[in-house]
């Protein structure tokens, strides 16, 4: 959908409601839907410079589910995967690992549970799941790189990097899979939903609610659905 298709859509219920209060219903409902589904899924690339072990994490991002480290910006194929150590686990043999703490990504080598930093030249590559920024962005068209929609190869991706100074340069890239098509009524829902709270219609505000939920739960199955036709819980924020 496009965002006047959107717009249309709460015009219909409310066609005196002004276009700068719609935009922003929309977009808080755009972000709900990504907090409750965990269904954005963003990849931020950072470049290892020797010296730090920490990266700060854009505060859209809702969690991480893997880190990678490569040769290169747009490396998907090659590199090593960093698992997760919780803290309590004695690493008494060189590991990469990391750890997400107070917004910022931790990562380095750890050598008897002392952390080294990541060579320079290498590359982070952090796949998250994330809020959008814009409308535009969460109803870009899902597919991946190459034609092939896959939720378990991230191939369409947004670069980040130098985030450690909070320079956030976007560079050339595919650009990165938004909310798939079926979803992107419940944007409107939630709109509805909030105008219909301001006119004191409390009736349709628990209608559009329902709605929304509804949307929210198969964004939920959408999100854990495996390629392979299995399952899996994956954590939601409220």
């Amino acid at each position: 959908m496009t965002v006047k298709q959107l717009r249309d859509l709460v015009y219909a219920k409310y066609p005196d409601a002004g276009q700068t209060m719609v935009d922003q219903f929309l977009v808080e409902g755009m972000r709900a839907f990504c907090q409750q589904t965990l269904l954005g899924f963003v990849a931020y690339v950072y470049q290892a410079d020797g010296t730090n072990t920490s990266y700060l994490l854009d505060s859209k991002v809702l969690s991480v589910d893997s880190v990678w480290i490569r040769d290169g910006v747009d490396d998907i194929s090659g590199g090593t995967q960093v698992y997760k150590v919780f803290p309590g686990n004695k690493v008494t043999t060189a590991n990469t690992t990391y750890q997400v703490v107070n917004g910022y990504l931790s990562i380095g080598s750890l050598n008897d549970g002392q952390a080294s930093p990541i060579e320079a030249g290498k590359y982070v590559h952090v796949h998250c799941r994330s809020a959008y920024e814009t409308l535009e962005d969460a109803l870009k068209q899902y597919e991946a790189y190459g034609g092939n929609v896959s939720q378990s190869v991230w191939n369409t991706i947004t670069y980040f990097w130098n985030s450690i100074t909070e320079t956030w340069d976007q560079l050339a890239g595919p650009g990165f899979a938004g909310i798939p098509a079926q979803f992107h009524t419940a944007f409107a829902y939630y709109a509805n939903m909030m105008l219909s709270e301001i006119a004191s219609d409390y009736a349709g505000a628990q209608y559009y609610n329902s709605r929304f939920q509804n949307m929210v739960r198969d964004g939920r199955k959408f999100t854990s659905r495996k390629l392979d036709g299995n399952f899996a819980t994956v954590p939601y924020y409220y």
